[in-house]
């Protein structure tokens, strides 16, 4: 799963770069995947934890 969100987590920079995905939903989407990061051993939730924070 680390690779995974790590893999994540550069796709949503590329985004960024390319000018496709605003600061805040950077700074959102880069603080669940360190939350999903730092709870490795939980199931993934990434997108709740989206939905929760936006």
């Amino acid at each position: 799963m680390e690779e995974a969100v790590r893999g994540l987590k550069r796709h949503f920079h590329a985004k960024h770069t390319e000018g496709l995905l605003s600061d805040r939903g950077l700074r959102l989407l880069d603080w669940c995947c360190d939350s999903a990061l730092d709870e490795a051993d939980t199931p993934l939730d990434l997108w709740e934890r989206v939905e929760q924070e936006a």
